[in-house]
This record gives structure tokens, sequence and C-alpha cells, in this order.
């Protein structure tokens, strides 16, 4: 990118390019044309720990009675404990990923930055990448042409977490949908033995680059492309090409693990979350759960499964629609655990498109949802959460091509409404986790 000057995109062109089930928190923003200078890569931040409070001073000598005897010894006033006041502060207590999916872009040179920051610094201990990785991104991507990277973005990104003691969950390295895909690539005509290579070439370089500052590589993501309920299938460019066997599969992640062998490998997918329901392929789970239990039975170093969780509040209008699939959530989260791989929930959010009701009614509705997909999941040993955004406005289901329920101005997905205030949501986040922390304490 030679140029300097400040692009301006609309929120349409940011939200639209992103995609159906792949977008993040995308403003629109003046973005810099040229992306801040690489850094090297980055050591791993620990989580940070709560800070106490200072002890109050212990309280001076008190005057002795006319008694001789008697004699006071200074007792110190007992330090209070601490109270979180923030999301991140209850899980850095609690010792687990909350995290939130984002553009660095944004955060560090939208206009409207000065509210986004410390909005993503009070919910958030683990920043999601959700699109500074792609291949291909409206001012050129990560891989603009086969020999050529621009780690621009990304490098910002990592500093930023690196900054604010922050995990990264990087999502991704090979994207299934051709959303993902540059035009390089897509009319390359590129033989299979060639397309293995620019896949090791590019898991090598970019895990190399960030090596001890990336936590967890989401290795694949939709991995079958999108198919949906009418039947219309769109194509997965790497499964249509590297065929079905899913060697290639097994390689991506043995590739990805002798680069940096202590970083969590997983592959993540939508549509998995709910066996039984909500199911956009019904067959889609099952497909993904044989591979994993396939890649684990090899030894194939895969740590954990992402459920994206997309969801629509529509799904949940009666308290036993939310009771019969919170049940089955557990019960699938099991199942994944149960082969040894981790359960992480990375892209979640909730679209009001559909929901009757007042304003008040459908945001009381979502809260419930995310008190009760955010509960069980803690309650089945899931550590990582992530939520796709934190603002409904710049929400990439709020695309005004999409159409309701699917999206669109009432979709209305996350904690925080388009004033930037809290919603239910929130509320409904902060409610579990003081609850599983007093259950600690």
């Amino acid at each position: 990118m030679a140029s300097t000057q400040f692009k301006k995109l609309t929120r349409r062109d940011f939200l639209k390019f992103m995609g159906v089930a792949s977008g993040g928190l995308v403003l629109s923003a003046c973005v810099p044309a040229s992306a801040p200078n690489p850094t090297p890569a980055l050591s791993v931040t620990p989580l940070p720990t709560a800070i106490a409070t200072s002890t109050s001073t212990a309280i001076l000598n008190a005057t002795p009675t006319s008694t001789p005897t008697a004699t006071l010894t200074n007792t110190p006033i007992p330090t209070a404990t601490p109270i979180p006041n923030t999301l991140r502060a209850y899980a850095d207590l609690l010792g687990i990923e909350l995290g939130v999916a984002t553009a660095i872009g944004p955060i560090l040179w939208g206009p409207e930055r000065e509210r986004l920051k410390p909005l993503l610094l009070d919910s958030a201990n683990l920043l999601v990448s959700s699109w500074d990785l792609n291949w291909v991104k409206p001012y050129g991507g990560l891989r603009p042409a086969r020999d050529r990277y621009d780690f621009g973005e990304m490098d910002a990104l990592v500093t930023f977490a690196r900054e604010h003691r922050m995990r990264i969950l990087a999502l991704h390295l090979i994207g299934g949908g051709p959303h993902f895909i540059p035009g390089w690539l897509s009319d390359g005509n590129f033989t299979k033995s060639e397309l293995l290579s620019i896949v090791r070439d590019h898991i090598t370089t970019v895990v190399k680059r960030y090596k001890g500052a990336v936590n967890t590589w989401v290795v694949i993501n939709e991995l079958f492309g999108l198919p949906w309920d009418t039947g219309r299938r769109l194509s997965s460019f790497w499964y249509d090409r590297l065929g079905p066997s899913l060697e290639w599969v097994e390689q991506a992640f043995r590739w990805a693990n002798e680069t940096d062998p202590d970083a969590r490998l997983i592959l993540n997918d939508f549509g998995i979350e709910f066996p039984g329901y909500l199911l956009y392929d019904h067959s889609r789970d099952q497909k993904i759960y044989e591979l994993v239990r396939s890649l684990k039975g090899r030894d194939v170093p895969i740590h954990g499964i992402g459920f994206q969780m997309h969801l629509y509040g529509k799904d949940f209008l009666s308290p036993s629609d939310l009771d019969t699939k919170v049940e089955a959530l557990r019960r699938n989260i099991q199942k994944y655990r149960d082969l040894g791989v981790e359960v992480l929930v990375t892209e979640f959010d909730v679209r009001l498109g559909g929901v009757p009701g007042s304003q008040e009614e459908r945001f009381e509705l979502q809260g419930r949802v995310y008190k009760s997909i955010l509960q069980a999941c803690l309650e089945s040993g899931v550590k990582s959460f992530s939520i796709f955004g934190l603002v409904d406005k710049w929400s990439w289901l709020e695309d005004p091509s999409l159409q309701s329920p699917h999206g669109g101005p009432d979709a209305d997905p996350l904690l925080f409404d388009d004033n930037y205030h809290p919603k239910p949501s929130w509320y409904a986040v902060m409610e579990v986790l003081k609850e599983f922390y007093a259950r600690r304490s």
C-alpha cells in the first residue's frame, strides 16, 4: 500500500465485505492506508492478576488509661478484599479467557477509538483478531501476492495486546469460504502440489513471526464451506481443491505445531453447537466430530474445537426452548471434551431479528440467552468464551444488505447498544461471572 493518505470506507462497505458468518467488529473509519511498521515477534504475556488495594495505616498508639497496668496494643484495620467492577477483572480472577473479536484499525485509528478502547479493555482479557489475518481485506489483505505478506495490521494488534496484557486468539490461518480467498489464488490455476506448498508456506511464515505472542491459532476455519437449509452450497476453496480425504488438514495442524509447539491449535466452525437443533446442515456436527476423533486417533496436535455460536434470539422465545437447547449444548461440549480436546466459544452473538415485543422485552430475552449459554459453558468446563464485537451498530450483523431475521438494523446482537450503553446482555454476563466468583470465594 504505497499511499499514506487516509481512505474512507462506509460502514456498509466494511460490514458487507465481511460476508455471512465471517465478520467481526468492523467500523467505518478513516484507516491509514499504510499500516504501522512491523514489530518483532513478541513474547507471551500472562493473564493479569487482580490488584489488591493498599492496606490501611495502623491506628496510632492510644494514650494509656489511669490504670498503670493497662497497655493497649495497635490493631491494624483489616484489609478489604478488592471488589471487581469490570468483566475483565472477574475473568482474570476466575482464570478464564473472556474475549472480544475486533479488527485493530478501529481501536487504534478509527474516529471512535476514544470510546472503543476503554470499552474493550474493560470487557476482555483475550483479543480475537476478526480480520487482520485474512488473506484478503479492503486494504489488500495479509497476503496480497503469493510471494508477499503485509503484516502491518497484525503487528499492531499483537503490540496492542502485549501493551495491555491480553492474550490472543488468532482467527485464522486457513479459511474455507470464498470470501477469504484473494484473486491471485482463486484465479491462479494452481496444481494440488502447488496449493499444498502455498498452505505450508503461509502457516510456517505467519506462525513463526508471532511465535510466543499468539497463544491460540484457529488453524482452519469453516472447513466445509457454508451449506444452508435451502440446499445451496457456497464452496470451500481448499476443501474443493485439495480433496475430501482431509490429509491436508492433518498436515496443516502438524506444520503449525512444528513451528510453535507451545501454541494451542483449534478447528473452528459454525452450526455444530446444538446437536439436533439449529443446524444449517444436519450432518455438519457429525462430520466435524468424526474429523476431530480421527485426528486425535492419529496423534495430530489438535487441542480444541471452536464453536462460533452465532445465534438467533427467535429460537429461544420460550423458557422450554432455551432449556432444551442449553441441555443439548451441554451434551455436545462433553462429547468433544471426551475426545480429549477443549471447547472454545469463539464468535458468540445473539441477533434479535424476528423477535417480537418492545425493545426492552427483546433485550431482556437476549440477556436470558447470554446468561444461560455462558453459565452452561462455564459449568461444562469451557474456559474461553469470546463475543464477536462490542457495540450493536458496528456488528457484522448490522449490514444493511442483510434482511431480518438474519441481520440488518434490528439485529442488535451485542453487549452495548448504539449509544455505547450496557444492555441486559452485559448485565447477564456480569451476573454469571459474579456468581462463579462467589462460588470460588
